[in-house]
């Protein structure tokens, strides 16, 4: 019976100790995934900005929309 209760408390380590892995690799993985996502909005920020800047010189340029005829 001692044997047994050993083999639980055990078995109950190892799931806690596995659980525990589990929580830092999602917690990790977690961190890594909430940061690309940050880069890739500040890279279509970026984008966004050289495009309307882009549309912006055109407007400026003869002929453009923006320019008086």
């Amino acid at each position: 019976m001692d044997r047994l209760r050993s083999e639980l408390a055990d078995l109950r380590a190892e799931a806690r100790t596995d659980r525990e892995q589990a929580r830092a690799d999602h917690a990790a993985q977690l961190a890594e995934v909430r940061q690309s996502a940050s880069e890739r909005a500040d890279a279509l920020t970026t984008a966004l900005r050289a495009a309307e800047q882009t549309i912006e010189e055109l407007r400026r340029q003869p002929g453009g929309r923006g320019a008086a005829t």
